[in-house]
């Protein structure tokens, strides 16, 4: 669970960065995020949800 956890936390804190977001928090695999333009925020979104399937 530990690798699991820690590739989730990789990929989501990399897709919020590259779309102009910043993380003010974390808490387990949960992440508290704010971005200028809401569209932002969904693709970030997005880009996680597509690299958390595909396989390692």
């Amino acid at each position: 669970m530990k690798a699991a956890l820690g590739r989730h936390d990789r990929v989501v804190r990399q897709a919020i960065e590259s779309h102009g977001g910043g993380v003010f928090k974390t808490s387990g695999d949960a992440f508290a995020a704010v971005f200028r333009v809401p569209v932002d925020a969904a693709r970030a979104a997005i880009d996680a949800q597509d690299a958390l399937a595909r396989p390692t």
